[in-house]
């Protein structure tokens, strides 16, 4: 399954705004969200393993030492796969699909 990431432009790290099912919904909400939407691009990229949640992905983040930050890893359709993937010092965000405003990559659900 591949889902459209709102992300910010590479400069350090790639912070994730929101995850959509369709590059429409993606650009829409861009285009509302005004204080971001020229630092942010669309990516699309696929969710890895098997949803047992359609509705939720997360993201993980590997860090950085070097730049003391953390870097976007891919999406995952488990917390524990995410986890698994960045190590004890990454760390992982649940996303709502098609719903950025409930969803921060850095409160709330972080494993």
């Amino acid at each position: 399954m591949e889902l459209f990431v709102v992300i910010d432009k590479p400069l350090l790290g790639r912070g994730v705004f929101g995850v959509f099912s369709t590059l429409e919904k993606a650009k829409a909400y861009l285009e509302s969200a005004e204080r971001i939407s020229d630092m942010c691009e669309i990516r699309p990229l696929p969710v890895m393993g098997r949803q047992a949640c359609d509705n939720r992905v997360f993201a993980a983040y590997t860090y950085e030492g070097i730049w003391d930050t953390y870097v976007l890893d891919g999406l995952y359709a488990k917390a524990s796969h995410a986890s698994e993937a960045v190590g004890h010092k990454g760390r992982v965000a649940e996303f709502v699909v098609d719903a950025p405003d409930s969803s921060n990559p850095f409160s709330g659900s972080v494993a």
